[in-house]
């Protein structure tokens, strides 16, 4: 039921890796803890933050809780706003080198509400010349990423480093 190809990232090559998925766990931020984790969940920044960082390796985990929600979920037409407005989204990236372990959290509520204010930012960013690269580019290249998350707070996003 999981089964399937999906891209993964690993000693500074993509790869297609198939059949089930691996199952491993992660230690998000208190108070959700180490839950289990779908390991190498298929995702764009496997392919896109190699683009512009020079990273051997992108490994992609989803909680694996929310695999299965998102199975088993209902059509969207079924889900309320105020449903999907009382959701809680905490996303962590941590890079890992010689240097030690450094990571950033984001956390907001309604993961889909919080794309309409991405992309305005983002129009907006363009239409005023505010970009760093040009053409097909993901957003970490292409805007300020630190300046970028600062204007998405007034929106419920928060971050914080360690």
């Amino acid at each position: 039921q999981f089964a399937g190809r999906r891209g993964v990232r690993k000693d500074g090559r993509f790869e297609i890796a198939s059949g089930p998925p691996q199952f491993g766990a992660f230690r998000f931020p208190d108070p959700v803890g180490e839950v289990p984790v779908m390991l190498d969940y298929p995702a764009p920044e496997v392919v896109m933050i190699p683009r512009y960082l020079a990273t051997p390796s992108v490994r992609v985990v989803m909680a694996a809780s929310t695999v299965r929600e998102l199975r088993d979920a209902p059509p969207p037409e079924s889900v309320s706003d105020d449903e999907r407005a009382g959701t809680d989204f905490i996303i962590v990236t941590e890079v890992r080198a010689a240097g030690g372990v450094r990571r950033a959290t984001l956390t907001g509520r309604d993961i889909y509400l919080i794309t309409a204010p991405i992309v305005a930012e983002a129009v907006e960013r363009v239409l005023a010349g505010r970009v760093h690269a040009h053409g097909m580019v993901a957003a970490g290249e292409a805007f300020d990423a630190k300046d970028m998350l600062q204007a998405l707070a007034a929106h419920g996003l928060t971050v914080s480093f360690n």
